[in-house]
């Protein structure tokens, strides 16, 4: 999970066109493909929660309610509130949203990646394990976070580790070049390269970035 900047993204047009009552069923799938094409704006076409790659997610992507509709209709078409999350049952937003997580927690209590900076509340660890981060601002809220969207689900860590051990390794090969400044401008360029990739926050941990 990593910060998103929001202010830099506008909302797309077509929410302002939906008023309460109406269900979340009544935006059109062109609205709905337009939502999504803002949204990949803000999030790269990367998960908010997991990370993951999110560009083969086929016709019908998730859109992902932070708080949910039942639990507040008032943020049904809240630009605000809308991320995209991958499909996975698993974990993430469906997850979060399965009836006996959302009686679990308290509103208000997760880490929200448009609001909050989640780097200071986590911490990936080489095994591909996040944890809460020692001197986080709420060590609940970041406990929580991880349980509630199941951001140690076994098969993501797998992938999250992957992708730090390919990053890990390249920042090896750079440092056997020693410390002079050439190498610190190689190491510069590496971590250029995989911003913006999945997983950038954990990839960003094992290179100490």
């Amino acid at each position: 999970m990593r910060f998103l900047n929001r202010k830099i993204v506008p909302p797309p047009a077509c929410l302002s066109t939906y008023r309460l009552p109406q269900d979340w069923g009544a935006v059109t799938f062109a609205d709905k493909t337009a939502i999504v094409g803002q949204l990949n704006r803000l999030q790269g076409q990367r998960c908010a929660y997991c990370e993951c790659d999110l560009e083969n997610e086929g016709r019908y992507p998730h859109i992902e309610h932070f708080v949910q509709r039942g639990r507040d209709p008032r943020q049904r078409f809240v630009w605000a509130n809308l991320f995209r999350s991958c499909s996975h049952e698993d974990r993430c937003g469906k997850h979060k949203d399965k009836k006996e997580i959302v009686a679990s927690y308290v509103q208000g209590v997760l880490v929200k990646p448009d609001v909050d900076n989640p780097r200071a509340f986590l911490r990936f660890r080489g095994d591909g394990e996040v944890e809460v981060r020692h001197d986080a601002p709420s060590a609940q809220r970041a406990a929580e976070t991880i349980r509630v969207f199941h951001l140690n689900h076994v098969a993501l860590k797998a992938m999250r580790k992957s992708w730090m051990d390919a990053a890990r390794q390249q920042a090896e090969e750079i440092a056997e070049f020693g410390l002079d400044d050439e190498t610190e401008v190689l190491f510069q360029l590496l971590v250029e390269d995989w911003r913006g990739k999945p997983h950038e926050a954990a990839i960003f941990d094992v290179l100490g970035v």
